[in-house]
């Protein structure tokens, strides 16, 4: 059976492979993808996530969410990205609209209408939307199969705990907020690096124009 999932996001050409890779596979059941300000801020990454989702037919809700940290000062990815967060190339423009609700509330609807352990979150980008809907309602805690991070370097190491989705994240040195993150009651497991292996492809090989 299809693993279900949300996926938080912030495209940036990394999220942008990401929406196509989970779309794509078998293995996994993509309800909606949301997004938050982190690789450029939330107006670009939610364009981009649309503009991802026509490129290649993807039709799941997708939800603007956060503009910036619950904490600390926001940093941007731009010098990596781009002005549009995904220079290169040219992204066809969005067929659907966004979904009239915050990313915040597309989440806590999402786990709320499945029942229990069957709905995994996979934030890849900084942590606020899911810090948020935890707060907005405790009981997604529980109820969602697990939090499947993405987060970590072995050589340019950004924060503590390496990754700069960690050093983004919406809180730190003991200031969680209320039910936010994994530590809080959430299953979280860390995957080990022989899961992930390098692939090299460039934006010709994606094959943009379908």
């Amino acid at each position: 059976m299809p693993e279900k999932i949300v996926l938080d996001c912030d495209p940036g050409h990394d999220d942008a492979i990401a929406i196509l890779l989970a779309a794509a596979s078998p293995a996994i059941e993509l309800l909606a993808v949301t997004t938050v300000s982190g690789n450029h801020d939330v107006e670009h990454t939610a364009r981009n996530a649309l503009s991802t989702c026509a490129a290649y037919g993807i039709e799941v809700p997708v939800a603007r969410g956060s503009a910036r940290p619950m904490v600390r000062d926001q940093v941007l990815a731009v010098e990596i990205h781009g002005e549009t967060g995904l220079d290169g190339p040219e992204l066809p423009a969005a067929t659907f609209e966004l979904d009239e609700r915050h990313a915040v509330d597309l989440i806590v609807d999402t786990v709320m209408e499945h029942e229990p352990g069957t709905l995994t979150l996979v934030p890849v980008g900084p942590l606020t939307n899911i810090a948020l809907a935890a707060r907005r309602e405790p009981r997604i805690v529980e109820r969602v199969k697990g939090v499947m991070c993405m987060g970590g370097e072995l050589t340019a190491a950004t924060s503590p705990g390496g990754g700069v989705q960690h050093l983004r994240r919406p809180a730190r040195g003991g200031r969680r907020p209320p039910g936010g993150l994994a530590g809080d009651g959430v299953r979280s497991r860390p995957s080990p690096r022989r899961s992930t292996k390098p692939a090299s492809a460039t934006w010709s090989w994606t094959r943009w124009s379908g």
